[in-house]
């Protein structure tokens, strides 16, 4: 690898150095044309011209005599592929075998990938298209590259759904589709990945809910998920995915729901409590709601917790990251309150809490009900002593008028033990009354 050499390489190159095996340029400033004499060096394994200025189509036979051809980096330069002609490059590199990395970023290319695409080498590991113009459905028969590792579409003008058929490059580490035109739901199918680190799928125009699958990802360090159009609650399993070390974002969706509180993430061996060494969690811009963990305090690595413009609510924690309000944002949610002095929120109106309602009551009851009963008895007993203590007695009294009949009931001395109930009480004491 050399710097800042610069020129055209000779239009020969591949005539005069016939056993050359390797080529490094990369990080130089070479120009002009790759030669097409190239694919005369037929023990060439590795062709690295990374990071130049090389410029005009890619040569269309340039693999067509490299069976041993297994890097070609060709990223960061000028190349151009505006007609599908352009492309015949790809049809080519069917005849190198043994091709393992295939790099094309940064560069010109557009229009959408040839079907000679399925044609390239099986044993692929690494496929880096990003930062061109390539459009289209991205073509399902990337599922016959079963060893690929690193697969990145990042800032192309990709359309249509994610293939389901992602699901079987069971090697895959590195998912880099960001900043594309995807559109439709997030394959569930992507929870057959276990070996994936990175997941990169914001910048797309992708809906419906996060697949709870993705916990099956045990190995992701890095989620990015933002500027979607995303719905419904983050799955627990998501939350939970243990090695998630790095940044978690899924800014700028439709999410919504609460945030899980540290009692409902437990399980057999993590929870997102656990996670303390998670550098980075955006969850900015949904409508998330409910409380703020106050686990979420705990993460000393933390860097970046962007919390803001969602609907969260209740009292700010205000213990460990949550004391400095440089780590962490949680402007534009209007129904949090107190936290630190420097948050300038409002302070948290004092609510009696539900158990202390609940002993008002369990307190309450019974005593009314004692006094109740007390007065119910004294009544009765008044009642019972006004009673004529003799060989008949009169249940019912009232003034005698003229013009009043009144009609008394006569009952033997033996039930001088009459109790009287409430609806003679009250009977008695209408026609007292009247």
């Amino acid at each position: 690898m050399l710097y800042f050499l610069q020129g055209a390489l000779p239009d020969d190159i591949g005539d005069t150095l016939p056993y050359l095996r390797a080529l490094g340029l990369a990080y130089n400033q070479f120009e002009g044309p790759i030669p097409a004499s190239l694919d005369k060096a037929v023990l060439l394994e590795e062709l690295d011209i990374n990071s130049n200025n090389f410029s005009g189509q890619i040569p269309r036979n340039l693999g067509s005599k490299l069976p041993n051809l297994k890097q070609l980096s060709l990223g960061k330069n000028q190349l151009v592929a505006a007609d599908p002609d352009d492309w015949d490059f790809i049809a080519s590199m069917a005849s190198c075998r043994q091709l393992e990395d295939l790099n094309l970023i940064e560069n010109q290319l557009a229009g959408e990938l040839p079907d000679s695409f399925a044609n390239l080498s099986r044993r692929l590991n690494s496929l880096t298209l990003g930062r061109n113009g390539i459009s289209g459905n991205f073509p399902a028969t990337i599922r016959r590259f079963t060893n690929l590792v690193t697969l990145g579409l990042n800032k192309n003008q990709f359309t249509g759904p994610i293939p389901d058929v992602l699901g079987e490059l069971i090697e895959l580490e590195s998912l880099i589709w960001y900043d594309n035109k995807f559109t439709g739901t997030i394959p569930t199918t992507l929870g057959n990945l276990t070996r994936l680190s990175e997941l990169f799928l914001d910048g797309n125009f992708l809906t419906g809910t996060t697949p709870a699958k993705l916990g099956k990802c045990q190995n992701l360090h890095i989620l990015d998920l933002s500027n979607n159009q995303l719905t419904s609650s983050i799955p627990l399993e998501v939350l939970s995915i243990e090695a998630l070390s790095n940044f978690v974002d899924m800014s700028n969706n439709y999410l919504i729901g609460p945030l899980p509180q540290e009692e409902l993430l437990r399980r057999d061996h993590s929870s997102l409590a656990d996670l303390k060494g998670l550098k980075g969690l955006d969850l900015s811009h949904n409508n998330l709601s409910g409380p703020i963990p106050k686990f979420l305090g705990n993460y000393q690595d933390m860097e970046n917790l962007n919390l803001s413009y969602n609907s969260f609510s209740g009292e700010m924690p205000s213990q460990g990251l949550f004391l400095n309000s440089s780590e962490f944002d949680v402007e534009g949610n209007r129904g949090i309150c107190g936290g630190t002095a420097g948050l300038h929120l409002p302070s948290c109106p004092t609510h009696k809490s539900k158990n202390y309602w609940r002993l008002v009551l369990a307190i309450a009851l019974p005593v009314s009900t004692l006094f109740l009963c007390i007065a119910l008895f004294t009544a009765f007993y008044v009642v019972g002593r006004q009673l004529p203590q003799s060989n008949e007695t009169s249940m019912f009294r009232g003034d005698q008028t003229s013009d009043q009949i009144v009609t008394f009931l006569i009952y033997p001395k033996e039930h001088l033990n009459f109790k009287p109930t409430l609806a003679h009480l009250l009977n008695s004491l209408k026609i007292q009354s009247s």
